[in-house]
């Protein structure tokens, strides 16, 4: 059984029918569609705070999040695939289902780092530390786990790796503010697009990519 690559940026369709040999199929570059999809729910938030609707910003910022993730999640995801021999396959597997906090997409890249770029100071990284804190973000906003809080209180989740006391991701910590209020805003939407932006030209640079 063989396996073909095909980019989603292709214009040619791969068409199965009964000549077609049993071959495996990966389409690739959603990476590049999802961050793009991010930046323009960035600028529709953007629009949306210029016509003072906070509902239509609100949406917005959760979208650029989510595409946001999505397109780090994708390239992790399609490098492991096509690199599936030189990477191993014990290491393929972890990265796929890491042992621990099996959730934590950040974990994964730290897996595939050290496989790849063993050199690299994930804790040192600014742009690494902005994508945890983009992954954390994009579990409370894909799972609303919807609780009474204080004015000014944060969600453990945001607390955890000092998201919100390091100012990582870019919010009002005024006291009298309900944490949604201060995270479902325009700059945020801003952030996360650009975030995933710098971290996927970080891998590019350590030739993850």
């Amino acid at each position: 059984m063989g396996s073909e690559h095909f980019d989603v940026h292709d214009e040619d369709e791969f068409e199965v029918d009964e000549w077609t040999p049993d071959v495996r199929i990966l389409i690739e570059g959603f990476d590049e569609v999802f961050l793009a999809e991010s930046l323009r729910a960035a600028d529709r938030a953007t629009e949306a705070m210029k016509a003072s609707d906070a509902p239509g910003v609100a949406g917005a910022t959760g979208a650029a999040v989510l595409l946001a993730t999505a397109a780090c999640e994708a390239r992790l995801s399609e490098f492991v695939s096509t690199h599936e021999t030189s990477i191993g396959a014990a290491a393929v597997d972890e990265i796929r289902r890491p042992s621990r906090d099996r959730g934590d997409a950040a974990k994964q890249w730290r897996l595939l780092l050290a496989n790849r770029a063993s050199t690299f100071d994930c804790e040192n990284s600014h742009e690494f530390k902005a994508l945890r804190c983009l992954f954390v973000l994009r579990d409370l906003v894909a799972h609303r786990g919807a609780r009474h809080l204080r004015l000014g209180e944060w969600p453990e989740q945001l607390t955890r790796y000092n998201c919100i006391a390091e100012k990582t991701i870019p919010v009002d910590e005024t006291d009298g503010v309900d944490w949604t209020s201060a995270v479902y805003v325009q700059r945020v939407a801003l952030w996360a697009a650009e975030t995933a932006q710098k971290w996927l030209a970080v891998a590019s640079g350590l030739g993850i990519g």
